[in-house]
């Protein structure tokens, strides 16, 4: 592919049209209809793929934290550097008060308030936290969101803050353990 970022690169194929974004670094794919098919297929055109990034139990968010204490990780995959988020879903051992920060860069949090990169939270609560039969994990579910997130290291990962918002701490391992899975969309 062309190391020109102008333009995209676009090949048709049948009747579906493939376009290489080379700034998002993203596969586009559409359906090309005829102008003589009815216009209700126009709405079918142009979607957008979504992808889903989540957290491993056994290797992130794996200590303990007491409250208002944090963990940070880097969830590696992201398809693009620019994303929309668009559902957060939280599986959880312990049903406690979550919140999930994001950061822009893989120094998260900074004491320098012009170096500092958040680019916006999540907050689930205990009551929010379902558990079925009343055994198991407990879900929490962000319902569907917007948020625009921008990974400016170029590194294609998902910066985020586990925080801890509960009197109670978190428990490390096993016992705690938690999993956070992002639905996105690649952003222009």
């Amino acid at each position: 592919m062309s190391s020109s970022i102008s333009a995209p690169e676009t090949y048709v194929k049948d009747t579906f049209r493939f376009c290489w974004d080379t700034l998002g670094n993203f596969l586009r794919v559409s359906e090309v209809f005829p102008a003589a098919l009815d216009q209700a297929q126009d709405a079918y055109k142009n979607e957008t793929v979504f992808f889903t990034i989540r957290s491993a139990k056994a290797t992130h968010f794996t200590t303990a934290i007491v409250q208002n204490a944090f963990e940070d990780e880097s969830l590696a995959g992201l398809s693009s550097n620019k994303i929309r988020i668009k559902e957060m879903k939280v599986l959880s051992i312990q049903n406690l008060d979550w919140e999930f920060r994001l950061f822009q860069k893989s120094t998260f949090r900074t004491v320098d308030l012009d170096t500092d990169s958040p680019s916006g939270s999540n907050y689930f609560d205990a009551l929010s936290g379902k558990q079925d039969a009343g055994v198991n994990q407990y879900y929490y579910d962000s319902g569907s969101i917007d948020k625009l997130y921008e990974n400016l290291d170029g590194t294609f990962v998902l910066d985020i803050s586990l925080i801890n918002r509960s009197a109670v701490a978190k428990i490390a391992a096993a016992p705690g353990y938690i999993v956070v899975i992002c639905d996105y969309e690649p952003a222009s």
